[in-house]
């Protein structure tokens, strides 16, 4: 007969029992309580990613693929140079949920103002998501605000008025989305 181990007490029967006869069966009752919370949890946490968490990236990398075509695509006239490049995800417009994808560059240089006018006119860059047209705006005077109560106006809510004053014009360009469900948007 082997050695009983300290933990243990001999029955009436003879046998060997573990003396914490409760110890197998609270482990079985904190599973069993457990269970449900972390369940609970988990159906939580899948829903949270399935509502929000599929619309924030799929917006941030819509808004990287505009980026990367204004940076790349879009010309600019000889002697202009880049003083900032800002973007943003989120609902420029003044009412309703909509989402817009905004690049904004503040530049120096490239001529007078009817020289840039009419090089920027009708520039137009394909949405690298949906494959339409997006305008190009240009706003020689980038220091003030736009007067359109309730346009659209990255050029405002992304730049200081500091930032503004050391530029000649700023170009922007803005697509347009359904907010899904990404709360920068609402």
């Amino acid at each position: 007969m082997t050695a009983p181990k300290p933990s243990t007490i001999r029955l009436a029967n003879g046998a060997w029992r573990d003396h914490l006869p409760l110890r197998g069966r609270w482990l079985e009752l904190f599973a069993a309580i457990a269970r449900v919370p972390f369940a609970l949890f988990g159906a939580f946490l899948l829903a949270w990613i399935l509502l929000f968490g599929l619309s924030i990236p799929s917006h941030n990398s819509r808004l990287e693929r505009l980026e990367r075509q204004v940076r790349d695509s879009l010309p600019h006239p000889a002697g202009s140079r880049l003083i900032l490049r800002r973007s943003v995800v989120e609902n420029l417009g003044a009412t309703g949920n909509q989402c817009h994808f905004a690049v904004v560059e503040l530049r120096k240089g490239g001529g007078s103002p009817e020289s840039l006018r009419r090089f920027y006119a009708g520039k137009r860059l394909k949405d690298p998501y949906s494959g339409e047209a997006i305008a190009v705006e240009l706003r020689l005077a980038p220091s003030t605000p736009d007067a359109n109560i309730g346009a659209v106006d990255p050029v405002t809510r992304l730049t200081t008025p500091a930032e503004r004053g050391t530029a000649d014009y700023a170009v922007s360009v803005v697509g347009w989305s359904e907010p899904g469900n990404d709360c920068r948007c609402e």
